[in-house]
């Protein structure tokens, strides 16, 4: 029987099943870092309800977004931070160090993170292997078998732990200079985050009726997205494209709408969003 006022009972647990009930834990932490960024300015009208349909929107099929308070800016706000951050950069660029200075929002919070799970992992096979050697040999108590044993233990188990702890701490001090290898994946979050954010910013805009409609465009049923006329070069445009073997949906088109003087705030947050992925 698992004894739930001891997680760290492996004997009926098993030291797998706890370690990665505690690997869960510190993952769902690590996600609460993610940054929640808001494609809106702080002036717009938006209220409690449309805000939680807005970020539901953005996080679609990723769980992390949504479930902390890291970096939850505006868009006015990044724009402001990239504005006061430029210095000698040509006109539409703005310094790497703004996207690293919100990654490093996130990344700061992974180091007490990363050591409190694995206090919690040592708490949990220090247990174990107390266990294990009063379960064989308790019967050499009087011999002094078993103390030696558990010296022998206690002291390996400190060394394991000291080198971890610096291993844990090289891993994180890596992790504040950010730079990825993944460069397919990164691109297409980024223009995935990107689509979403221009998306969300353009509704509150005031072109939510052609963002929604291009949302809900299905070739097959045309009639649903109102005019049908109108959908149908849509239709055409996506066929002839796909004839250059350009792939697209209706709702990459969101993109093309007209420019705002928001647009690389959106890119900086569509791509420190994309790194954190």
């Amino acid at each position: 029987m698992v004894n739930p006022s001891d997680p760290t009972d492996t004997t009926s647990t098993g030291l797998l099943h706890s370690l990665n009930e505690e690997y869960e834990r510190f993952r769902v932490k690590l996600h609460m870092t993610a940054p929640q960024f808001r494609p809106w300015t702080t002036t717009a009208n938006v209220d409690s309800q449309t805000q939680k349909r807005m970020l539901d929107s953005a996080k679609q099929d990723d769980d992390a977004v949504g479930l902390g308070t890291t970096n939850s800016l505006h868009a006015d706000e990044i724009m402001d931070l990239a504005r006061r951050s430029r210095t000698r950069e040509l006109p539409g660029n703005y310094p790497f160090s703004v996207k690293e200075r919100l990654i490093l929002e996130s990344v700061r919070q992974w180091s007490a993170l990363a050591q409190e799970c694995f206090s919690e992992v040592k708490d949990i096979v220090v247990k174990h292997i107390i266990r294990i050697v009063e379960e064989h040999f308790k019967g050499y108590s009087n011999g002094g078998l078993k103390e030696a044993v558990s010296n022998i233990t206690s002291e390996q188990i400190i060394m394991c732990a000291q080198a971890t702890t610096k291993k844990i701490e090289g891993l994180y001090l890596s992790e504040c200079s950010p730079f990825t290898q993944n460069e397919d994946y990164f691109l297409t979050y980024k223009t995935k985050m990107l689509t979403r954010y221009k998306a969300i910013h353009q509704e509150l805009e005031g072109k939510s009726n052609l963002v929604t409609a291009l949302r809900a465009y299905s070739p097959n049923n045309q009639s649903s997205t109102g005019n049908t006329s109108q959908w149908s070069y849509l239709t055409q445009a996506i066929t002839q494209l796909s004839y250059f073997g350009i792939t697209v949906k209706a709702e990459d088109f969101i993109t093309l709408l007209p420019k705002h003087d928001m647009n690389p705030a959106l890119d900086i947050m569509a791509e420190v969003r994309a790194y954190f992925q």
